[in-house]
């Protein structure tokens, strides 16, 4: 069961009676009628629609004016089942309604259900958002606490669709839709507003372009403490074209793609930003970004096979977009620059297995000794993806059954720590290793390592003493490893 999936069995059934700042009427489904499209039509400005629990074969259509609410009693009893036979939920004309005429605030909320086998397939519109689709200008419904499942659009948006919205999107579930072209998950286009997605699982989904997400021309989205996993598509997993965006605390990792996890195309001056992030084992890179003028990455876990960021120049417009990097020398971020542009590369930006729980029954909380926990250069706390620590501390090497293809060194653990800590590193090849504590002034504490050592997973202990076996004071040390030709160095906090 997934993070999101226990938080929606704990959704009690709401009761509202006054909404706004008129009357409003309360509508059982199916106690006053059998089934919703009856609730939705009677509906007027500022009513409320109750399902009981219960699977409803319906298509609806959306004709209730603004400030209408639809709550079902959970996502896992109460099922909105498309049958396959157009969209599950499609939103009319009358959506339109000036709310200053009804009195009541212009929110329209749909919570609590289960959205599932849509087939959108047919002419115009028909063709889009399997699960929800959404053709309204300037129309901004919140979605809360669904499942969109099983969906599929025979053009754009397998679960969701919008075209001149901007729906709000919070601790949801999106997985297993499809798109025969973009957004296997989300498809919106045309953004009248920012587009919020909190909370949601976005996962297994498929499409030819942008399995996950994709989203063109308009002002921002902003992507915060979601998992993006396990999608696949010919193109990448989550594309924005002249879209801002913000991705915060996000876990976007082991999906499946041509170009990469991330692609941006970008041509106005909004910032693009990845704060707190993991990118981990999506294939073949983690992110592609061309023509970008304000891009920012902050305290964030970028897995690559050499770097984390390469830059190409494209000053003689040699390259098009989208251009294709997949060679796996480049597994981190390409960024193309067109006219001199360079990103902005946090202090706090790291390349180190983040030792998810267990990922292969989607369960991406951090272990324990994940070097994705830690302190950031400033001395706050610092807590990179989705979700927080889940487990125990896990070996690298036997939980995640990984081979070490490249020399690394791992956050100590626990960090800060008193006076026991782990450090942990890989070593792709036989070499000769020295590990060595620094204090801040640069002077030699220990000498932890100094010997040849084979390939594989290592670890050391060091108990807060120096040279001579005498504790050592409390505060900021360095290590670093040295093997062959690569050096690393990290920062640890000892506290007394």
């Amino acid at each position: 069961m997934t993070k999101h999936l226990t938080l929606l069995v704990n959704r009690i059934f709401p009761i509202l009676l006054f909404i706004g700042l008129g009357f409003s009427t309360t509508i059982n489904i199916p106690t006053d009628y059998q089934t919703i499209q009856e609730g939705i039509d009677i509906a007027e400005a500022g009513d409320t629609i109750l399902v009981s629990p219960g699977t409803y074969v319906e298509n609806l259509i959306w004709n209730a004016p603004p400030g209408v609410k639809l709550f079902g009693s959970s996502a896992l009893d109460c099922i909105i089942d498309g049958n396959n036979s157009g969209s599950v939920l499609r939103f009319g004309d009358r959506s339109l309604l000036n709310p200053d005429s009804t009195g009541f605030e212009d929110i329209t909320i749909i919570s609590n259900f289960t959205l599932k086998n849509g087939h959108a397939e047919g002419e115009g519109d028909s063709n889009h958002g399997g699960g929800i689709s959404i053709a309204v200008v300037g129309f901004k419904p919140i979605f809360e606490n669904l499942i969109i499942e099983n969906n599929y659009a025979h053009e754009w948006g397998g679960g969701i669709y919008s075209y001149y919205g901007a729906p709000s999107i919070s601790n949801s579930i999106i997985k297993n839709n499809d798109a025969r072209w973009d957004g296997g998950g989300i498809y919106v286009h045309a953004l009248s507003d920012t587009v919020k997605i909190d909370q949601v699982e976005i996962i297994n989904n498929t499409a030819s372009h942008s399995a996950a997400i994709y989203s063109q021309s308009g002002t921002k989205m902003i992507l915060t403490q979601s998992l993006i996993c396990n999608n696949s598509s010919s193109g990448p997993i989550i594309s924005t074209y002249n879209v801002g965006i913000e991705i915060d605390k996000c876990t976007i990792a082991n999906n499946q793609s041509e170009i990469g996890a991330l692609f941006i195309l970008h041509n106005s001056g909004d910032e693009l930003l990845i704060d707190n992030c993991i990118l981990w084992g999506n294939q073949p890179i983690q992110a592609y970004i061309y023509n970008a003028n304000n891009f920012i990455v902050n305290s964030s876990n970028i897995e690559s096979v050499s770097d984390n960021l390469i830059i190409v120049d494209n000053s003689a417009g040699i390259y098009d977009a989208p251009y294709y990097y997949s060679n796996e020398d480049y597994s981190g971020i390409v960024f193309i620059s067109n006219n001199g542009e360079e990103p902005t590369w946090g202090n706090d930006n790291i390349n180190q297995n983040p030792l998810f729980c267990d990922p292969s029954n989607l369960d991406f909380t951090l272990a324990q000794n994940s070097p994705s926990v830690g302190i950031s250069s400033d001395g706050s706390p610092l807590t990179m993806g989705a979700y927080d620590v889940g487990c125990e501390e896990v070996l690298s090497n036997v939980y995640q059954n990984q081979i070490a293809y490249s020399f690394r060194i791992e956050q100590n653990y626990p960090n800060p720590f008193n006076p026991i800590t782990t450090l942990k590193y890989e070593l792709p090849e036989d070499s000769f290793v020295d590990v060595t504590i620094y204090d801040m002034l640069g002077n030699v504490v220990n000498n932890l390592v100094n010997a040849n050592q084979s390939s594989g997973y290592k670890s050391i202990q060091w108990d807060a003493t120096n040279n001579q076996d005498e504790p050592v004071s409390a505060g900021v040390y360095l290590y670093k490893i040295q093997a062959g030709n690569f050096v690393d160095t990290k920062k640890m906090i000892l506290l007394k």
